[in-house]
């Protein structure tokens, strides 16, 4: 069986070894590197349920994040890597009545950071587009239970569509806003525009239920992209809420 530390290290090569070569820049074709960072906040619904599927105890989690994407695309595809930093907002004890057995009961929910990188390759033709990576956290991810101190996931990106018409896409982890934008979100997105780009959709966790996305890119200079991101959503009685912001600059090159 093999180690974390060699299956990690033997993606890596795998990223920014090999992949570059088979996605290489053709002499006089344009490369473009683009930077992002965000933020974002928002609640998740924690909810208890019992064999049947009643609600035993429910309460809101509110949290924050920030992150940074680096890549650099051309025709052929796009290599790059998404750092995470997210943690719910500081909670204490709180009596919840328990809906079950009738009585309330005092519960502490501690705070939890997590800390991620996401090294990630795409390939990508006019009508379609494919990506995957490798999600690394210091913690797991809520909703996704597993027991290791730390957490591997894959992660993935599928476009179907001209991306300078309409398009559709789904992506797993693969983007930023990991907790306001969800785990996973399937959407339509159009680009016909050259200075507002639209995206809508649905998404889920750690939000228990699919919520309602809303992206939008506006274009504020050569260059430089601004984007805002909206998640509307309910379980049970409790929200789902989530907005986000974020800043992009690109610069092109030509390659000879």
């Amino acid at each position: 069986m093999k180690r974390p530390w060699k299956t990690t290290l033997n993606f890596f090569l795998l990223t920014f070894v090999v992949v570059p070569i088979m996605i290489d820049v053709p002499p006089n074709d344009t490369t473009q590197t683009q930077t992002t960072v965000w933020g974002g906040l928002g609640q998740y619904a924690l909810i208890e349920r019992g064999c049947s599927g009643n609600i035993l105890r429910e309460r809101g989690i509110g949290f924050q994040e920030i992150g940074v994407k680096w890549s650099r695309d051309s025709r052929r595809g796009e290599i790059g890597i998404l750092a995470h930093a997210a943690w719910d907002r500081k909670e204490v004890e709180k009596e919840v009545w328990d809906t079950h057995y009738g009585y309330s009961t005092v519960y502490h929910y501690p705070r939890r950071a997590l800390f991620a990188v996401n090294p990630f390759v795409e390939v990508n033709a006019r009508y379609i587009g494919a990506g995957a990576g490798l999600l690394m956290s210091n913690t797991t991810l809520p909703k996704l239970n597993n027991e290791k101190a730390i957490l591997f996931l894959p992660s993935f990106h599928l476009r179907f569509g001209n991306l300078k018409m309409i398009y559709f896409d789904a992506s797993f982890l693969q983007h930023p806003w990991l907790y306001s934008g969800n785990y996973l979100r399937i959407g339509l997105g159009s680009n016909k525009s050259r200075t507002f780009q639209p995206w809508f959709g649905l998404g889920f966790g750690p939000s228990d239920r699919l919520g309602l996305l809303y992206r939008g890119n506006i274009l504020l200079s050569k260059g430089l992209w601004l984007h805002m991101l909206l998640r509307a959503g309910m379980s049970s009685s409790t929200p789902e809420p989530a907005i986000g912001l974020g800043i992009t600059y690109s610069r092109k090159s030509l390659k000879k």
